[in-house]
């Protein structure tokens, strides 16, 4: 996976936030779910949020979710 597919992807957990009213821990989960993905490719968290239209500030909260990952699961039924 590259950089223009999970700024997609994380587009599309913001936006499901935003319905819910959650955006925040719809960003962390998207670090949560690609925490992996992003460290086994050697991935920027910035140069994700740069692709999507997303402000750069939201790279912090990528960040959080990828250093919550070793910790916790996530609930697949909570996922669109």
């Amino acid at each position: 996976m590259n950089v223009t597919e999970l700024a997609q992807i994380l587009e599309m957990f913001y936006n499901e936030g935003l319905k819910r009213k959650e955006s925040n821990a719809f960003i962390q989960m998207f670090g949560i779910k690609y925490a992996k993905e992003i460290s086994n490719n050697k991935i920027n968290i910035k140069d994700i949020v740069k692709k999507s239209s997303l402000r750069e500030s939201y790279s912090r909260e990528v960040y959080k979710g990828t250093k919550l990952a070793k910790y916790v699961n996530l609930k697949e039924e909570m996922l669109f």
